[in-house]
């Protein structure tokens, strides 16, 4: 999703073109300190007066047929050392017809270093002989080079698009080392109608090498010879993001003066009320995955390999409910750590895990946060029994949608969900599938590296319901026990009724 990132830079010096100049062959200087008083005026809308955005938070410069626009880094951020002085980020920007812009040649600070502080332990004293923490640490970020070029439609009416190739990426910090040789990527931003727009990213990266650095233990090592990653959020409202942004700046400065014991202000709570519409109304959804392929993993000095692994997220609300799904997908698993034999031959080929949780109402959750805004935090409880309230007429389901653990010989798929309504009050069902279970319990009888797991086996398949070569079992539970095949094993795993 690095793509996504950069875009993320380049983005804000590309919505500040909302107010096009008269196209040229050449553009003039007064052109360009006139289009710098109208991205001042638009910083100025967006964030102030809770953020100063300073005489000149934006510079234009003609050069030939186009703008040059660079935006420093926030004065703040160097005074307090944080980041370096004098750092910015500048684009070329070509005025074309129907008000769209050219954008290309996008400069990032490379290296950028940033000074991050380090909080002070006041809970105990430093320990004789050790050393007094540092007071921060350097993180740094460097790209050997970028090439870039994108279209963008201020108006949203058109496709905006950017496409941006980096080599030799690095990121550097005390915990952690990470380099791409080189990542290509696209995104873009497609009209969805109302003045929304839905953004499509994609990339690819090779040569991924990384080291994690624990404490006190050798460092981590992974790479992957290709990395993969798609992204898309529908419905983008840049309009109601502005409102988020501008609402969030006006807050911060509110929020850290405040204490816990202390009812919210009327201002603050109207703040957190807009803060909240907005967020709701953002985006629609949005899903995201990474796939590598190619893996190494190093640690306390054993090897693993992976062919391929995937990681994906998704987000939305689908029939007016929340839903929040994660996926975990790895293949091909190796490693010279488990030597040959019966443990060897059943190493996971292939392991996939998608849990997922939701059915909560959008309508219900924007009315207790906004109830909860609204509350006295001394009569919190009231907030806290219409929740439940609400949770017994809208449960929330925590379930699996796919569980396959492929042990080549064996294998074993589930599925299955746990509804709660109540604390007290939660029911689930499942479905588990195992294929090769009778080869499995013949080679547990002769392989002492499986004896412990022969009496659980032969338990499993006494209670499963055979299909064929495979065995299923249907569990159920709620306030009375927990079933497997309509056999209630409650009493046997201490489980109350």
């Amino acid at each position: 999703m690095s793509n996504i990132r950069s875009l993320a830079a380049a983005l804000p010096i590309a919505a500040l073109l909302g107010a096009t100049p008269a196209f040229a062959a050449d553009v003039t200087q007064a052109q360009a300190q006139d289009l710098e008083g109208q991205l001042r005026g638009w910083m100025a809308g967006l964030v102030a007066p809770a953020v100063d955005v300073g005489a000149r938070p934006v510079r234009v410069s003609a050069d030939g047929d186009h703008y040059r626009i660079e935006v420093p880094a926030p004065e703040i951020m160097s005074k307090s050392g944080i980041l370096e002085p004098g750092l910015s980020i500048s684009v070329n920007a070509h005025p074309l017809d129907g008000g769209r812009w050219s954008i290309d040649d996008l400069r990032l600070p490379s290296p950028l270093r940033m000074h991050i502080p380090t909080p002070a332990d006041t809970t105990k004293p430093a320990a004789p002989g050790v050393p007094a923490k540092p007071d921060s640490f350097v993180q740094e970020l460097a790209v050997d080079k970028v090439e870039s070029h994108g279209i963008f439609d201020p108006s949203f009416a058109t496709t905006s698009s950017l496409d941006l190739t980096q080599t030799g990426y690095r990121f550097i910090s005390p915990m952690q080392t990470i380099t791409v040789a080189r990542q290509s990527g696209h995104t873009a931003l497609q009209p969805s109608g109302d003045g929304r727009v839905n953004l499509i990213s994609e990339s690819t990266g090779t040569q991924l090498s990384a080291q994690v650095n624990v404490t006190d233990m050798p460092p981590v090592t992974y790479s992957a010879a290709t990395i993969r990653s798609s992204g898309h959020i529908t419905n983008l409202a840049p309009a109601t993001l502005a409102t988020l942004i501008r609402t969030i700046a006006a807050f911060a400065p509110m929020a850290k003066d405040m204490d816990k014991s202390d009812a919210p202000t009327p201002e603050q709570r109207r703040l957190a009320h807009t803060a909240l519409a907005a967020l709701a109304n953002t985006v629609t959804s949005f899903d995201q995955s990474v796939t590598l392929e190619g893996v190494k993993f190093g640690a306390m000095g054993q090897e693993a390999t992976l062919r391929r692994a995937a990681f994906g997220t998704d987000f939305g609300a689908p029939d007016g409910k929340y839903s929040l799904g994660v996926s975990i997908e790895l293949e091909g698993l190796d490693t010279a750590a488990v030597p040959p034999g019966v443990l060897r031959d059943y190493l996971p080929r292939k392991i996939t895990l998608k849990p997922r949780v939701g059915g909560f109402s959008t309508r219900d959750a924007n009315r207790l946060l906004g109830n909860a805004i609204d509350a006295d935090p001394k009569a919190i409880g009231a907030v806290q029994a219409d929740a439940l309230a609400t949770l017994a007429n809208n449960p929330v389901e925590f379930s699996i949608d796919d569980l396959v653990i492929d042990l080549g010989l064996a294998s074993v798929a589930a599925n299955g969900s746990i509804t709660v309504s109540a604390p007290d009050d939660v029911t689930g069902e499942a479905e588990i599938t195992a294929k090769g279970l009778d080869a499995l319990i013949k080679r547990a009888n002769t392989a002492p590296e499986l004896k412990q797991i022969a009496p659980a086996l032969f338990f499993l398949k006494g209670i499963a319901k055979q299909d064929g070569e495979d065995y299923v079992w249907q569990i159920n539970y709620d306030k009375t026990g927990v079933t497997v095949n309509d056999t209630d094993i409650s009493d046997m795993i201490g489980q109350k009724k």
